[in-house]
């Protein structure tokens, strides 16, 4: 007979306790973990964990979503939006859409709108790193819709696409360009160009087909070049991404990875995948190669009481999260430079009063989010490579970042790290009421190359946080080579101490 939830509870502050001594400064990012009844219908809640530089956790509040769920049925994911205001969770009981708006101290409040219907199981969800879209396939009605999201956190349906039988997955590229979407009924990978307003069109020949008809998630590298699609019983198909969005699979494809792995997930840095194979009790390691083949990290697979779960990298450090779902327990993992996993210590409870179980987690890092827009005013971004003049880049301003107080003098651009020219100056380039800055630099100083399909951007604040963003660009003066249409404003990132 398990204990009453208060012994649990009085534990629980002892832990955290000890936790809150090793947070000696604000977290570095935060945990969300959604709750629900293992195995009955009821009302699912989220509850907060901030995470401190070495890993510790600390629960904090627990916030209803409206909406209903049971984990045993299927998987009920989470997204947040590329500005960090809105958690999206699906509810795989009520089939509806919860929208909570996130406070600046963790706290989750319910838009006005919430829940939105969807009137089937939403199987995943996706948002734009750029644009203010929400993408979610629905399993039983055999759709992908576009949503808009407004800037009170409310959905509108912009678009319903037909995309066969049994969709279970969908990524955005980093870029924005593209969207992929598991058709698994057929085992097929659909792709799609991302329209200036976010909407979707299937590109020249998709489907992609696929060896196998239990293809379940899906991930992307944070270069954009590869597409990572995971298979239950035959582990992970790999494909490289090319300019145009067309999929080739990898030498060597798939990658063993165990038994019936129910869940896997990339380093935001692209350098490692992992995989969990619950009834091998193992999570496989993986370090990726450049042409984005796979081959296993010294050490792997790494055994424990790795049972069914969700798997989440760190966006703030080298670490793993392994969200137990039975054992309702959050392991934390430090990844060393060739991809081993060595436990963070104990792991630690997630306390439901109600007793409920973890069914998915997100990540969410903490600081300002920011983005870029090379040649502010054009779409796509063309650069043309033979140009002797200079290139424009604004840093978007926003209710979140000032641009006053970005150096001009520490901000360099493309593979070289041009520093800025003369002309910096302050407008509001988008016309969002906010002011941006635009730093010039020489074109031929930036080191960008024929084919290169985004461009990055550094620099740091008066307070001493370092930054970097990128945006796609199109490049010209290459001949006869073409070029790939890319989404018109830069990938969120954070700003860190």
């Amino acid at each position: 007979m398990s204990r009453p939830w208060f012994y649990r509870a009085a534990g629980f502050c002892l832990a955290a306790a000890a936790a809150a001594a090793a947070l000696a400064q604000e977290p570095a990012e935060r945990l969300y973990v959604l709750v629900s009844p293992l195995t009955t219908a009821g009302p699912s809640s989220v509850i907060a964990f901030d995470v401190g530089s070495d890993g510790a956790l600390i629960q904090g509040g627990s916030f209803g979503v409206g909406g209903e769920g049971r984990g045993f049925y299927s998987r009920q994911p989470m997204s947040i939006d590329a500005d960090g205001r809105f958690l999206f969770v699906a509810n795989n009981i009520s089939l509806d859409l919860s929208v909570l708006a996130i406070g600046s101290n963790g706290a989750l409040t319910p838009v006005a709108t919430s829940p939105v219907p969807l009137g089937s199981l939403a199987a995943a969800m996706a948002t734009h790193p750029a644009l203010p879209r929400l993408y979610v396939p629905l399993f039983f009605s055999r759709q992908l819709r576009v949503f808009g999201i407004d800037g009170t956190g409310g959905l509108d349906l912009l678009q319903t696409i037909d995309t066969g039988p049994e969709p279970r997955a969908v990524v955005v590229s980093p870029s924005g360009a593209f969207v992929y979407v598991i058709d698994g009924f057929s085992a097929e990978i659909r792709a799609y160009h991302v329209a200036a307003d976010g909407t979707l069109l299937e590109m020249a020949g998709s489907p992609f087909p696929v060896a196998d008809d239990r293809l379940w998630n899906l991930a992307i590298s944070s270069d954009g070049r590869s597409l990572y699609a995971h298979d239950l019983d035959l582990g992970i198909f790999a494909f490289d991404i090319g300019s145009a969005g067309g999929l080739t699979p990898v030498a060597g494809s798939p990658f063993a990875a165990g038994s019936f792995t129910d869940t896997f997930a990339l380093t935001p840095d692209g350098r490692f995948l992992y995989a969990n194979a619950p009834f091998d009790q193992e999570i496989s390691g993986f370090a990726v190669a450049s042409d984005g083949g796979l081959a296993p990290a010294p050490g792997s697979p790494f055994g424990g009481d790795f049972v069914a779960a969700t798997l989440l990298p760190s966006v703030a450090s080298p670490r793993l999260y392994f969200v137990g779902r039975e054992t309702a327990r959050i392991s934390t993992f430090g990844i060393d430079v060739e991809g081993r996993l060595s436990a963070l210590g104990p792991p630690t409870d997630v306390v439901d009063g109600e007793g409920r179980s973890p069914a998915s987690a997100i990540v969410l890092a903490l600081g300002l989010h920011v983005s870029i827009d090379i040649k502010p005013g054009s779409v796509p971004n063309p650069i043309n490579l033979r140009s002797a003049g200079v290139t424009p880049v604004a840093i978007l301003g926003s209710s979140r970042l000032d641009v006053s107080t970005v150096v001009v003098a520490s901000v360099r651009f493309g593979p070289s790290a041009a520093a800025p020219v003369q002309g910096s100056h302050i407008e509001d380039v988008d016309g969002d009421g906010d002011p941006d800055l635009v730093v010039h630099f020489r074109t031929d100083a930036t080191g960008l190359t024929c084919g290169d399909t985004s461009a990055g951007l550094t620099g740091s604040t008066t307070d001493g946080r370092s930054f970097s963003s990128q945006d796609s660009i199109v490049t010209l003066g290459c001949g006869s080579r073409g070029f790939a249409f890319r989404a018109p404003m830069g990938r969120r990132v954070e700003l860190r101490p």
